[in-house]
Order: structure tokens, then sequence, then C-alpha cells
């Protein structure tokens, strides 16, 4: 048998893409649906708290528990180019000991995806740079492209151990780079942990083909629609509460006000001043101070006693 690796131009992935289309545009529909209802009513305390389960499920699939903190600076850090330093420094944090390739003759030998073996040790430094330039440079979908990269890095195993928790880690930065934002609302890795013996079974199934990789796509993509779709789910309750607590002793606020209001409610400490307001809202200085001035007039905000642009707003209680 061979392995996928073992083919020449193995990294020329090939899929169909009127298979992916559809399951594709569903992951970016909740992707926006998602990030809609946060803007409106999770605070940043939930983004934290849901990115640390992320991060300890992504370890936790390969048997660790501490999460590197570079690797929550990484995923902050989704815009900045991958190199092969930054790659070994990512591995250093992971391993201890680690920072290095695999330097045996012989293929590595993985015994939780049946025996699949990654490049031989001669090949590494190759393959891991045409994946590096592929990272950086390739302008598919990014959601897409973390389902390949994601395959892609695990397929070559440039380690001895670590390959699983870096490829995840190398996904959701590219998943931020999705969302232009590293701010994450959902838990892709619970759900991968969760689904543990079938993530493998896809990735076996497609490191054991001719190229063909649609299969692990959608496999990719379904898993990532369950955990945009569980956290939504949640997530509604809590918008429907946020949105019945906005109605203001009766008084009709547009989206844009429940948002203004939402977002003084999270962070009721904060007075919020007009430049604020239109920087978060990205709207005009003008539109700002139009939005503020009339929830003052609504009797929904006070103002505070500062004179012109140092004018802040509160909540009225």
């Amino acid at each position: 048998m061979l392995f996928i690796h073992q083919y020449p131009d193995w990294t020329n992935f090939r899929y169909l893409r009127s298979k992916i289309i559809n399951p594709l545009c569903q992951v970016r529909f909740l992707q926006g649906l998602l990030q809609g209802k946060a803007s409106f009513a999770a605070s940043k305390e939930l983004a934290e708290s849901l990115s640390q389960k992320d991060f300890e499920a992504l370890v936790r699939i390969d048997g660790r528990f501490e999460v590197p903190g570079v690797f929550k600076s990484a995923v902050r850090n989704y815009s900045l180019p991958m190199t092969e330093k930054r790659l070994l420094a990512l591995h250093a944090s992971l391993v201890p000991g680690g920072g290095h390739f695999r330097e045996s003759g012989e293929l590595y030998h993985s015994q939780i995806l049946r025996g699949f073996k990654g490049v031989s040790s001669e090949r590494i430094p190759r393959e891991v740079a045409k994946f590096i330039q592929y990272f950086n440079e390739d302008s598919t979908d990014s959601v897409l492209k973390a389902a390949i990269v994601h395959f892609h890095f695990v397929t070559i195993r440039p380690f001895d151990s670590g390959n699983g928790a870096l490829a995840r880690l190398l996904s959701e930065m590219l998943l931020a780079q999705s969302e232009n934002t590293s701010r994450c609302y959902y838990t892709f890795n619970e759900t991968l942990l969760e689904n543990k013996d079938s993530y493998f079974e896809a990735l076996y199934k497609a490191q054991t083909s001719n190229g063909e990789i649609t299969s692990w796509i959608l496999w990719f993509l379904e898993k990532m629609q369950e955990a945009l779709a569980k956290t939504s789910q949640k997530m509604t309750t809590q918008f429907e509460d946020t949105k019945q607590q906005l109605s203001i002793s009766g008084i009709a606020l547009s989206e844009r006000e429940q948002k203004l209001v939402g977002q003084l409610r999270k962070n009721p400490k904060h007075p919020i001043s007009s430049s604020e307001w239109a920087s978060l809202a990205e709207i005009s200085h003008d539109s700002a101070l139009r939005d503020l001035n009339g929830l003052v007039q609504k009797k929904v905000l006070l103002k505070s006693n500062g004179r012109g642009r140092s004018t802040r707003y509160l909540l009225n209680k």
C-alpha cells in the first residue's frame, strides 16, 4: 500500500469543488451568524473562556494537558507569516527538547494512525519549505485552506511527536484569519476531541489515497458546522435575553442603538465616548454623536460633565 506522499506531486491535492461548495458556504454562513450574535450578546470574558477550552482540547487529543502560552500568541498574531524558525519555536514550546525536525532515516511510524508513515527524514526540509510557502502565499478560502493545511502538515509529520497538535494550531490560525479576528466563540477542537476516532479515521482514509482528499475536507467542514451550530444554539438564548433587556421601558431602539446599549451593559464601569463608539460601530463621528445624543434624549443614557470629545456616556440606571 502506498501513502499519499509517495506519489509524485502529492501536494497538488485534488478535491471535488461541486461537493464541498455547499458545506463550505454553510460554514461561512454560520460563522457570520455567530459573530453577529456574539457582537450583540457575548462578552470578552466568554470569548476568553471558550478559547481556553478549545486550546485545552487541542492538546488533550494527543494526551497533553498543558497549553503553551505561545500557542495563544500564535493565534492572536494569525496574520504574521509562518517561517521555519517560528514553526520550530512552536514545537519547542510544546515538546521538551523539541524544536528540531526528526532525524531518523526511517519513516516515522504512528501508532495512532494505524501504521501511517510520514515522509522520510531526508525529505523533511524540502517538504516543510513547500508547506510554509503554501501556508503563506496560497489564496484559497481560509476555511478550506485550514482543512488542507491540517492534512498537509500531519501527513509530512516532520517531528517525532507533537505533529497533530501543531497541525490543529496551524488550522486555528487560518480559521482566525477567515473571520479576521482571534476572538473565538466556538470550540472546534473540542468537537474533534469528542469525535477523536472518526477524526483519525478520516485522516487515515485520505492519507492512503492517491491525492484525492474530498472525504477529508467534507469531514472537516461537517465538524466545523457542528461546532458552530452548537455554540450558536447556546448563544440564541443569551441573544434573546439580551434583546429583551434592551427593550427599556417600552422604548423602541434601532439595531445600532441596541448594540450600543449592549456594549455598555457588558462594560458598565466604562462609559463610552463618541470617538470610541464611532470606532466600534465603524461609523463617522457625526453619526456616533447622533446615536449617543438620541439615547440621551430617550433617557436611556446619561451624559458626563465633560465637554466636546471628552464627553462620556453611561447607562441611565
